[in-house]
């Protein structure tokens, strides 16, 4: 009869099921005797304190992964702007006939798309 009971309960939403339990296990605790009270008690704050540490472990395992990952993309965003003020540096190295070439193919793009826009 229990057993099946439990698995008719157990074919119900969770949520459903966990409530069911929680009101079985509060009346429960209020027919029981003071001493089965007070072991019910001990129980209950011993699980809940594993719950609580549980959880506090697990965010903090994940707050260190969000740091991580926060720190690795903060160093690809300092690899690419050193990057970027690397090529300015070398193309005025190049000196005057790199930056008249690009100009050149600059025109010549921007031209293009003025005739495409005329079409």
């Amino acid at each position: 009869l229990e057993g099946g009971l439990l698995l008719g309960c157990a074919g119900l939403n969770p949520v459903v099921f966990a409530m069911q339990g929680l009101v079985v296990a509060a009346a429960w605790f209020v027919a029981s005797s003071n001493e089965a009270r007070a072991k019910a008690t001990t129980v209950m704050t011993v699980g809940a304190l594993a719950t609580f540490s549980f959880v506090g472990e697990f965010l903090e395992r994940r707050r260190l992964a969000q740091e991580a990952a926060a720190a690795r993309r903060a160093a690809a965003v300092a690899k690419d702007l050193v990057e970027e003020t690397k090529k300015p540096a070398a193309a005025a190295a190049a000196g005057p006939k790199g930056s008249k070439a690009l100009s050149k193919q600059g025109a010549a793009a921007g031209e293009k798309k003025d005739a495409k826009r005329k079409h």
